[in-house]
């Protein structure tokens, strides 16, 4: 198993947890195509992790504890230029999509394009700023929703469809 996908054009997908199965190839692809449909040039890194390095991130950096579902690092983005990293929690992922009944792979998707938003110059500090914010992440799931059903290993994807 390769724990890092790099592209030719400044995406680095790695993956730093055993919660589940990632297809590294699947969410880089998947991500070229949401970062394309923005209209952005960028130099991003996706890192998914554990429950543990998400909770100790939310409190070195943001001094909050416990986990959460996506932290985002911006390293000086413009709105069309994209320079930062995501931190995504999968079990989060998961545990979030029970609730919201989903798949936790439309909440990976819904994580990588809310931190992408973010760096791109959204916010959701304020009760206005989140409604416009999540208008625009809720436009492009349903645009990229698709693109999901590629996050997960292939092999586990098969499995699951012939249960």
């Amino acid at each position: 198993m390769n724990p890092t996908w790099k592209t030719d054009d400044g995406l680095r997908v790695i993956n730093r947890q055993r919660f589940q199965k990632l297809h590294l190839k699947g969410i880089a692809h998947a991500c070229g195509e949401i970062l394309n449909d923005l209209g952005v040039s960028y130099e991003l890194g996706i890192v998914f992790v554990g429950i543990r390095t998400m909770a100790d991130a939310n409190q070195r950096y943001l001094q909050h504890s416990g986990s959460t579902d996506v932290i985002t690092f911006d390293y000086g983005s413009k709105p069309n230029r994209l320079h930062g990293d995501l931190l995504i929690s999968v079990p989060d992922a998961w545990k979030q999509a029970l609730e919201f009944q989903t798949t936790g792979e439309a909440e990976l998707l819904r994580y990588v394009i809310h931190g992408m938003l973010h760096l791109q110059g959204f916010d959701d500090q304020t009760p206005s700023a989140r409604r416009q914010m999540k208008v625009r992440e809720n436009q492009l799931v349903r645009r990229h929703f698709s693109a999901a059903s590629g996050f997960l290993d292939p092999q586990i994807s098969t499995k699951r469809r012939r249960s």
